[in-house]
């Protein structure tokens, strides 16, 4: 599956979610249901490519736990307005989400690190698009962008702009990306 499918698909999967849920939401939560739902995506989409992507193997990194993560996030954002505690919250969310799945110290590393990567950049430059790798560059919605029309607006932006393939996002061989779409 392309990144940018990837993310839109769990796009969708979040702003229903959300609604539903809870209703309205302010602009800061907005970008951090964003940001845990680029780093899902891109966890996601490693999973297609095996254990060439950076894993060692394959984790269930399901579209189940997401809700449990976005559930978190916006619990633990309503009753904490401190910056701090916004961050410590974000910093455990690959320690008591993601890794319980992992079984490799590296692997659990890998995780950490693009959560890391995803959720700092999004926290400390919320206008900026977010860097993944220092490959690819996944623009942030506006403030003014419904959550219900982020897949939307994502899927136009993405078509405007030039974003790198999973492949290369991810920095597999090209032989290995070229056997995977031979068996889709």
């Amino acid at each position: 599956m392309d990144k940018v499918l990837a993310i839109v698909k769990y796009l969708h999967q979040t702003s229903t979610f959300v609604q539903k849920r809870f209703g309205e939401i302010s602009p800061s939560q907005k970008l951090l249901i964003f940001a845990v739902t680029v780093a899902h995506s891109v966890l996601s989409t490693l999973q297609d490519f095996g254990s060439s992507s950076g894993l060692g193997q394959w984790y269930p990194f399901h579209q189940q736990l997401l809700p449990l993560v976005l559930e978190a996030v916006l619990q633990h954002s309503l009753s904490h307005k401190q910056k701090a505690d916004v961050f410590a919250l974000l910093k455990s969310i690959p320690e008591f989400f993601y890794n319980h799945f992992v079984l490799s110290r590296n692997d659990r590393s890998y995780v950490e690190m693009i959560f890391n990567q995803i959720l700092h950049s999004i926290v400390h430059n919320p206008t900026q698009d977010i860097s993944i790798f220092g490959v690819c560059q996944i623009p942030i919605p506006p403030a003014n962008i419904n959550l219900a029309d982020y897949p939307t607006w994502f899927q136009r932006k993405c078509l405007k702009s030039e974003i790198p393939d999973s492949t290369s996002v991810l920095q597999i061989p090209s032989s290995i990306s070229k056997s995977i779409d031979t068996c889709r």
